[in-house]
């Protein structure tokens, strides 16, 4: 009896690890994936709202610190 549950244990475990096996390369693309989105969301932002980026940038900055008025 102990000798089946150990096999089963055993087999059990290989199982996780294979299943496991590469899942940590598929999550470092999906977060690279976000980011990527993100970014060119936050671009397209700025772009659509100033025309440039750089003034859109500033924008942003003049309205935190107070300076923009």
């Amino acid at each position: 009896m102990t000798t089946k549950l150990t096999k089963a244990y055993i087999t059990a475990q290989h199982r996780l690890q294979n299943r496991e096996a590469g899942q940590g390369a598929l999550e470092y693309i999906g977060i690279l994936a976000v980011v990527v989105v993100v970014i060119g969301l936050a671009i397209a932002g700025f772009r659509s709202a100033s025309g440039n980026i750089n003034t859109g940038v500033q924008g942003l900055i003049d309205q935190v610190t107070g300076n923009g008025g």
